[in-house]
């Protein structure tokens, strides 16, 4: 999903369901404060680091004791080392974190962010005759961001899939330069569940 945390499916999805693939039987579930965004299991399998929408890090034993939690400011995707000997989060804020195997943190790098430059000159129709607007990101990297396609209508407009998140500023410019405001978008299709073609639409934009 391109880096991007997973928005949840459903307004309380705070809890956490272990499989013992032995035993084939459901162990304990553990409950978080808010919707988790994302877990690691670390490689040793003791423990859990877990990230949810309140902007917290849990790290937890198998048995779902608490062993340290860190304010992160904002949902975030997690991964260990292959050692096991520390883990990095990723926010939605652009930040990276890094972590020891205790939870505490180690440091923190705020990626840093580059204005788009200005289109050459706007956006043109894909068909002169039918009002529909290539809108994702274009270039050598094209097949990897996904088609997005904006249906310009009376009321404002219908887009085809969302791209990939590290498409969204170029894209939403590009509605822009088509005439039509985000807010205007009344309505989202998703073609399918690839990240490069759904990505963007998991990514907390208010699409439609």
């Amino acid at each position: 999903m391109a880096g991007c945390v997973w928005r949840p499916a459903d307004e309380d999805a705070s809890t956490v369901f272990g499989f013992n693939v032995a035993d084939k039987k459901w162990t304990n579930a553990l409950r978080f404060p808010d919707a988790v965004s994302d877990l690691a299991p670390h490689p040793g399998g003791e423990r859990l680091l877990v990230s949810c929408w309140d902007g917290k890090l849990y790290l937890l034993d198998r048995a779902g004791k608490s062993h340290a939690m860190l304010v992160v400011d904002s949902p975030a995707r997690l991964q260990w080392n292959k050692e096991g000997e520390s883990a990095v989060a990723g926010t939605q804020n652009g930040e990276v974190v890094c972590l020891s195997a205790d939870g505490k943190q180690r440091w923190r790098v705020k990626l840093p962010a580059a204005e788009l430059p200005p289109l050459d000159r706007p956006i043109q129709r894909v068909f002169a005759e039918a009002p529909i607007y290539q809108v994702s990101r274009v270039g050598p990297e094209h097949a990897y961001v996904g088609d997005t396609w904006l249906i310009k209508t009376a009321r404002g407009g219908i887009l085809i899939d969302t791209g990939g998140t590290s498409g969204i500023p170029f894209t939403l410019q590009r509605i822009k330069s088509a005439g039509v405001a985000l807010q205007d978008v009344h309505h989202l299709l998703h073609t399918h569940s690839h990240g490069d073609h759904c990505g963007a639409g998991t990514s907390g934009v208010r699409w439609a």
